[in-house]
């Protein structure tokens, strides 16, 4: 928020002022030695003025920019005499004005049709790239003006009260490009506006050549802004005192002609200060309401977002993508430097659509049997195809994650069959390696609903904790069947959807579905889901699985996108846009609806967490049920895990007793460190006969079968 300043200043400031006037200065010095002043004749042909880079006082913003600006012509109408300098002038500095919150608590925080519908007007959803309307933060009322004879600036003069909103804060992302909002303008040579006003954090444009607020035409004020170094440069440089622009003209003698940046729509102006940036849009010298829905903010034809269409020979085939908006996702972020893991049954590691996004040498194999993570059964490349292949390569398939990375953790066998021990302890793996998206497109073998198992949960919590969004299979087995790990605590679980944007009835549902994303069918043969698969080559599979990495390689791409967001951020980036289906609002067979990538880039997060979710009813293992109480699951035959209580002895436990008949010293003990859980090798067939004996134990602390998981 901007107020008026006090115009006294603590002595420490003092000093940095004039440190910071004496090196603007020897800046303004240096660069007018390379600045050919516009002469009077009128020519729109802009100048390219190369510049030092300037320094901003402002530790938060850039103090340098590669970007390169050009002057064009101005023509000065003002009336003053002399004319005052364009800092202390009203109109064109609305730092000068000051502004201050709204008082009325009454006022819409949302954009009103006024029924207003100037077809020139500048578009305040162009000002970000890529287009959208943001969150509306702070309504502000701008302060009047008492004018004075020039060149004293005068003084403010209390709010302006018609209309009730003259200034709007936008919500916005430290950083963010803020560029040249575009309109029905055109200044000459390719240019929209010209630039009245900047300093460090505070640029006016305009959208005509006369200098003057007043004249028939707009001007928009964007304030909280690190304005760009070299756009700012370049305004010292032209913003002369002693120049042409502040020479008094009679009328006779106007227009005056003398250069000012001139911007084209769309060129960047600076980034954002903070979470909040501040407009006002002035019309003919009259501070306007910049909620107008229709004046403001619709985008007209043309200004539409253009999609990014990868050149993969294969992508005609890849439906999803322009069902859930890709492209244009595309054109706003393609998840670079994210990593996805992909645990399952391992991932072609030759594959030549997928190799060069594969982080190998991490990646690594939970199964005994198989030393590397390299797929022996297939399900695990088509899903790393789906979430990141390699993109615009001109070979097969375009990836959702585009740019994202991949690392590929084996869980799963030959036949698609592993244990939630080791998918545990791949999570635990994943997180430890800071991984930004795990994908789980598994589950169990069960036509019954079944809670989280306990130490699953407990490495998805750790992952959560470290940053991780985690991303699961919400089942094939149709109806009302819930399944770990879509139904574990801080996981999005994800249901199917058809090329007709309706459910399969394979697609389980269940207060574990939080939103759904295309799985295909088998109904025709281009109604599943086209992807990589082991051996080089491509195919077509459906399921739970096949949705689940579309949601991962959109995870990816907001974190890109919103990098300082948090897994819920990212949940409610996802869920909170997602299109809406089935019942409205949440309903147990999409979640919250069904993916839209441009919308979750553009809208982001609504909240720190899901609002899609509030209010809905969670699954049995957040009531409290045990993982242990799933008599119809099936488990690794003569497996059970075990957690000791703190201070317990595994030496002395296995020596204390039999159980049923068994020396449990005779027993096999594997110490699993990852998970510091012990596995028994008993004889298989006493499994449930002893995890009852162990229950009972009170040296420990948790006893379960280890469950069998596979792929969906």
């Amino acid at each position: 928020m901007r107020c008026l300043k006090s115009p006294t200043l603590a002595p420490s400031a003092i000093v940095l002022s004039v440190l910071s006037g004496l090196l603007s200065l020897a800046l303004l010095v240096t660069a007018m030695l390379n600045v050919t002043q516009a002469g009077p004749t009128p020519d729109v042909t802009p100048t390219t003025f190369w510049y030092l880079p300037l320094v901003i006082s402002d530790p938060s913003c850039p103090i340098t920019s590669t970007n390169v600006y050009e002057s064009g012509t101005a023509y000065q109408y003002d009336l003053d005499d002399p004319v005052r300098p364009a800092h202390d002038h009203a109109d064109k500095n609305i730092e000068l004005r000051g502004y201050a919150p709204a008082t009325d608590p009454g006022l819409q925080h949302e954009l009103i049709d006024y029924g207003c519908d100037d077809e020139d007007a500048p578009q305040l959803a162009t000002l970000f790239r890529p287009h959208r309307v943001p969150p509306l933060t702070t309504l502000y009322q701008v302060n009047q003006w008492s004018w004075a004879d020039s060149p004293d600036p005068g003084a403010p003069a209390g709010p302006i009260a018609n209309p009730p909103v003259t200034a709007l804060g936008l919500e916005t992302i430290p950083g963010e490009v803020l560029q040249v909002p575009e309109s029905g303008y055109e200044i000459g040579g390719g240019m929209e506006v010209i630039v009245l006003f900047a300093d460090e954090d505070t640029v006016a444009l305009r959208y005509a050549r006369e200098d003057s607020a007043g004249a028939p035409g707009y001007v928009l004020h964007i304030d909280e802004i690190c304005t760009d170094p070299s756009l700012l440069s370049l305004y010292r440089q032209l913003d002369d005192p002693g120049g042409p622009r502040y020479v008094y003209q009679s009328p006779e003698e106007r227009p005056y002609v003398y250069p000012l940046p001139n911007l084209s729509a769309g060129y960047p102006i600076g980034t954002a200060a903070t979470t909040e940036t501040v407009v006002a849009v002035v019309d003919t010298g009259v501070f306007q309401d910049p909620r107008s829905l229709a004046e403001w903010w619709r985008i007209r034809p043309g200004l539409e977002v253009l999609g990014v269409e990868p050149g993969d020979n294969d992508y005609a085939k890849q439906w999803p993508l322009e069902i859930v908006d890709a492209p244009k996702g595309w054109a706003i972020s393609t998840g670079e430097e994210i990593v996805i893991a992909v645990i399952d049954t391992g991932v072609d590691l030759d594959h030549p659509d997928l190799e060069g996004k594969l982080l190998v040498d991490l990646g690594k194999s939970f199964i005994d049997q198989a030393p590397t993570p390299d797929d022996d059964h297939g399900h695990g490349t088509h899903v790393a195809g789906i979430a990141a292949a390699a993109t615009d390569n001109s070979l097969g398939i375009a990836g959702v994650g585009w740019d994202a990375s991949i690392l590929p953790l084996k869980v799963l066998d030959r036949t698609g069959e592993g244990t939630f021990v080791d998918v545990a302890a791949a999570i635990d793996y994943a997180a430890d390696l800071g991984v930004d998206v795990i994908n789980l497109s598994l589950g169990p073998e069960s036509g019954h609903s079944m809670a989280c198992d306990q130490f699953l949960q407990r490495e998805i919590d750790e992952a959560y904790a470290a940053g991780a969004v985690i991303v699961a299979a919400a089942g094939n087995n149709g109806g009302r069947i819930e399944i770990p790990p879509a139904n574990c605590d801080h996981v999005l679980g994800v249901a199917a959807t058809t090329r007709e944007d309706t459910l399969p009835s394979y697609s389980a549902s269940g207060p574990h579905v939080s939103v759904a994303a295309p799985g295909g069918t088998y109904d025709c043969y281009t109604c599943a889901i086209y992807s990589t698969l082991r051996g080089g080559s491509y195919g077509w599979l459906a399921g739970t699985s096949m949705a689940t990495p579309h949601v991962s390689g959109l995870a990816a791409l907001i974190l890109e996108r919103y990098p300082g967001y948090t897994p819920d951020q990212v949940a409610s980036a996802i869920l909170d846009n997602a299109l809406d289906m089935g019942e409205s609002g949440y309903d147990e067979n999409y979640g919250c609806g069904r993916i839209d990538a441009y919308a979750a880039l553009s809208a982001g997060a609504h909240g720190p967490d899901p609002h899609c979710l509030e209010g809905v009813a969670w699954t049995e293992q957040r009531t409290g049920a045990r993982a242990a109480d799933a008599p119809h699951a099936r488990f690794a035959p003569g497996e059970i895990l075990v957690e000791l209580r703190p201070g317990s002895s595994a030496a002395a436990f296995s020596q204390r007793y039999q159980l049923g008949g068994i020396r449990l010293s005779d027993v096999r003990m594997e110490h699993l460190p990852a998970l510091d859980v012990w596995r028994l090798h008993i004889p298989p067939g006493r499994e449930r006969a002893i995890l009852a004996l162990l229950q009972a134990d009170p040296a420990v602390l948790h006893a379960q079968l280890n469950y069998l998981v596979v792929v969906q």
